[in-house]
């Protein structure tokens, strides 16, 4: 076994002195003392070696650096010692003592040189540490530290006891802690005590070992040379004359072998660096090659991270540009000549190199000319593989201009495209319209059979309209249920509204979705023409607006944009500001309206009724703000501001005339039912105003409850539980049926005022509201008849079997204070 390298295959190193074992991965190259033949720099900054590089290119290349065997017997002079021996064999016995002193003297200075070698070794490492290396390089400093520290500790072991060599056996055992907690610091990634434990721990205990085992080897060696010095008199002195031969001999040998230590341990040293350094860069991330003057490939390393067109092996001697890929060819090849022919620079270039399948590899190179370095002599080029990093920047791409639920083009890649049609059709002639389509109903969809529904119907509908566009037009998802379809190439305005008519027509029809639930998917649309000198986001503001136009309507068809729908998007806008800030202040009024029994005339109840007035309008009925209100999502601050003035006016009345009326009818609207804490809403205003829940009715339409049934049923018996009353407003206006009565959890009904207007003249009417009053008795439900406005209404009402009405018969709506209760 090797007096220098005593390792086991396994790579682990054991001494009997402290017992320790470390483990870490495969050496780095260390960095050479003054006395190594070689010069070595770090390949992680660019550098390459002198004297290691051929050895590791002769790796690489499948063969091993040359170097000669040195052979002693070929250099003894066998032919003067056999003359000699006679007469020499007494003065041979007489220092063969003192030659066995001097080479005991030499093997322990050999040892010890081994020592200083390994600790200066481990110093480097112990600077780069101090620096700020890659995790994975310092994975490898940790097995350099481990292989040089247990070299250190079999050379120790080697020599014999005494004071020197039991202070250096203790210096080195002090190393022990320091590198196995160095060990556990780069295997947990923390490069801050990393470089603390190399900084401040490591480097003073290296520093001292290698000092000292330096010191003791320069000092035992000079032993072994005074020895050797005496051996020389004293064999000189006995055997004067014609001993002289044997003395040179003698001398000669002893030269010869301290010649071969010194070869054989610097052949090691070379061996291990070149070793490790092929090791190192063989496993990075990033592949290193060096280049002459004129572009071959001197020196690559053995294992690229990522496939080439050629082995590492094969590529040697060939022009670096032989590896880029066809398309970029050229322009690398231009990149290099313009490093190649400036000394000292420095680049940084994205090419793509051919890989050994015939594809291509993004990669960033960097590269420096060192060719007037007398180290270097080359070009260095670092190759980082940047495929994952230009994947991950195409998909930013198509995430930037792509819709991820159905494939289509977002808002972004339409405006675009809308700006270069219309250019287009400006230079060219023709037409180019924006077509809006807004889906029905979607968000009942999504709400009652989710969002995994409505992702789905979305994608349905995205596949109709790219069935029925055109070749030349584009389809994108705006936001939402909203989708555009840009028109190209139109010969005229009437060419544009009939093929829109015809994509929406397209759209239209029976969906199936998620859970095998079928829907009927219907949808409004707005178009608006392009013109030269309106910008993209102007030509969509003209297409919503038409949208609207035709959502407000009801209209089924598509509505085209025109000047008029702008003036009036224009004062909704206005409205709708001034809604806002009437909201936020609170400028809201309650007027009531008796309700009351039809037999005896006395008002049961009021209903509150908001009023606004406008500071340039006057005085607003709900109609003229209601809408707008639920459109815009006022509705709910508008709709509790109103609850709770009702509550806290109806509380003061009550307070003062307990008999006056039971109760005070609250409009509620569908936007406010959909909110979750409704039930608190209502609650914090009783509580507010004093005022017990009996004393409150909550009126919604049929809207309502067509919105999300289900959902609207808990909210009503969260409601009632608290005492309140539930009303449904404007009953027999709309789809109403029967089931209602059974299914929602009512206490009253308000007869819609186009059955009370025909009552009295019709029969059918009449039959019909007898019916509701029957039902409605069985289910213990109040009847109330709206827009009684003659004494015959009122008559036939109460014929009719209705308890109570509500109309200008009885009172107009005004304030609470100017109604007379009886």
């Amino acid at each position: 076994m090797n007096d220098v390298q005593r390792t086991r295959p396994s790579g682990e190193v054991s001494s009997a002195e402290d017992g320790a074992s470390l483990h870490a991965p495969a050496p780095l190259p260390r960095h050479p003392g003054p006395s190594d033949a070689a010069t070595t720099t770090s390949p992680i900054s660019g550098s390459v070696t002198a004297g290691v590089i051929p050895a590791a290119a002769a790796a690489a290349t499948g063969g091993t650096a040359p170097r000669r065997a040195w052979n002693p017997v070929r250099r003894v002079p066998v032919v003067p010692i056999a003359a000699a021996g006679v007469l020499l064999i007494g003065s041979w016995i007489t220092v063969n003592y003192a030659i066995g002193a001097s080479r005991t003297g030499r093997e322990q200075a050999r040892e010890l040189a081994i020592v200083a070698a390994q600790a200066d070794g481990l110093s480097d490492i112990g600077a780069m540490l101090s620096a700020q290396p890659t995790k994975a390089l310092l994975a490898r400093a940790a097995a350099v530290d481990r292989d040089n520290y247990m070299l250190i500790l079999a050379a120790l072991k080697t020599l014999p006891a005494d004071d020197e060599i039991d202070t250096l056996r203790a210096t080195a055992r002090r190393l022990t802690p320091e590198l196995v907690e160095l060990q556990a610091a780069i295997g947990s990634g923390n490069l801050s005590a990393v470089r603390a434990i190399g900084r401040a721990r490591l480097l003073p205990t290296l520093d001292r070992l290698r000092s000292q085992s330096a010191s003791i080897a320069a000092a035992r060696l000079h032993r072994a040379e005074q020895i050797e010095t005496v051996a020389r008199i004293a064999s000189g002195l006995a055997l004067f004359g014609g001993s002289a031969g044997l003395g040179l001999v003698a001398l000669l040998f002893a030269g010869l072998r301290q010649r071969s230590l010194v070869e054989r341990t610097r052949a090691e040293i070379e061996e291990r660096t070149s070793t490790r350094l092929d090791a190192l860069v063989s496993h990075a991330t990033d592949a290193v090659t060096v280049l002459d003057s004129e572009g071959r490939i001197t020196w690559i390393s053995s294992a690229p991270a990522f496939p080439l067109a050629r082995a590492p092996q094969q590529a040697i001697g060939h022009f670096f540009t032989d590896l880029i890929h066809p398309t970029d060819r050229k322009r690398g090849a231009a990149a290099f000549a313009e490093l190649l022919s400036s000394p000292g620079a420095a680049t940084t270039t994205q090419l793509r190199l051919a890989t050994a399948q015939g594809a291509q590899r993004p990669v960033e190179i960097r590269g420096e000319n060192r060719l007037g370095d007398p180290a270097i002599e080359g070009v260095i080029l670092t190759i980082h593989d940047v495929s994952e990093r230009t994947l991950l920047e195409d998909q930013l791409e198509r995430l930037a201009s792509r819709d991820p639920v159905t494939g289509l083009a977002n808002r972004a890649q339409l405006e675009a495209h809308l700006g270069n049609a219309v250019t287009r059709r400006n230079r060219r002639g023709g037409f180019a319209a924006l077509l809006l389509v807004d889906l029905d109903d979607f968000r009942a969809v999504s709400d009652t059979l989710g969002h995994d529904a409505g992702d789905e119907l979305l994608r349905h509908a995205a596949r109709r309209l790219e069935q029925t566009a055109g070749d030349g037009d584009l389809v994108a998802r705006l936001d939402g249920d909203t989708f555009a379809v840009l028109l190209d190439d139109l010969r005229s305005v009437g060419n544009g509204q009939s093929r829109a008519a015809a994509i929406l027509s397209g759209l239209r029809g029976n969906a199936s979705v998620t859970g095998g639930h079928s829907v009927d998917l219907d949808a409004h649309a707005g178009l608006a023409f392009g013109a030269v000198d309106l910008p993209a986001r102007e030509i969509i503001r003209h297409a919503d607006i038409a949208l609207l136009e035709a959502k407000a309507g009801g209209v089924k068809d598509v509505v085209s944009f025109t000047d008029q729908m702008r003036h009036k998007v224009t004062q909704r806008v206005a409205l709708t500001g001034d809604l806002r800030r009437a909201t936020e202040r609170d400028e809201f009024e309650v007027d009531y309206q008796p309700i009351v029994d039809l037999q005896t005339g006395r008002t049961v109840g009021v209903e509150a009724l908001a009023r606004w007035t406008h500071p340039h309008r006057g005085r607003m009925a709900p109609g003229g703000f209601i809408d707008l209100a639920e459109q815009t999502g006022l509705i709910r601050p508008l709709g509790e501001l109103v609850l709770r003035q009702s509550c806290r006016e109806i509380a003061e009345l009550l307070t003062r005339d307990a008999d006056a009326l039971s109760y005070v009818s609250v409009n509620i609207s569908p936007r406010q039912l959909e909110d979750p804490d409704i039930t608190q809403v209502v609650l914090s205003a009783l509580q507010d105003a004093n005022l017990a829940p009996h004393h409150l009715m909550l009126e919604l339409t049929e809207r309502s409850i067509a919105t999300d049934p289900e959902r609207l049923v808990q909210r009503l018996i969260e409601l009632r539980a608290l005492g309140i009353q539930i009303a449904l407003d404007d009953f027999g206006s709309g789809y109403s049926f029967m089931s209602f009565l059974e299914d929602y959890p009512l206490d009253a009904l308000k007869i819609d005022r186009s059955l009370s207007k025909s009552m009295a003249d019709r029969t059918d009417a009449a039959l019909l509201l007898r019916g509701i009053v029957e039902i409605s008795a069985n289910a213990g439900m109040k009847v109330i008849v709206e827009g009684i406005e003659t004494a015959a209404q009122q008559q036939r009402a109460a014929e009719l079997g209705i308890e109570l009405g509500q109309g200008y018969l009885f009172a107009r709506p005004t304030k609470l204070s100017a109604l007379e209760f009886i």
